[in-house]
């Protein structure tokens, strides 16, 4: 024998911390095409954008799909 039992060693340092990463979005606007968001980005406060862009998006999804328009075919699928 080597001297050791079947138990492991107590782990020494900082316990791990689990935590789901933040999920990070990037969209493009064109000028032209999408003045309208470009507007409204323009108009929400530079620190309150992330959240106002979450609860629209939130009032998006629980809305109804027939009221947003038929522009893009992802729209039409649902």
């Amino acid at each position: 024998m080597n001297g050791t039992s079947g138990r492991q060693k107590p782990r020494r340092g900082r316990p791990r911390i689990r935590f789901q990463p933040d999920v990070r979005v990037t969209i493009r606007l064109c000028p032209d095409r999408d003045d309208d968001l470009l507007a409204w980005l323009e108009s929400v406060p530079e620190r309150q954008r992330a959240g106002r862009i979450r609860q629209t998006l939130r009032l998006g999804l629980n809305g109804d799909p027939a009221a947003w328009g038929a522009e893009d075919p992802l729209v039409e699928a649902l």
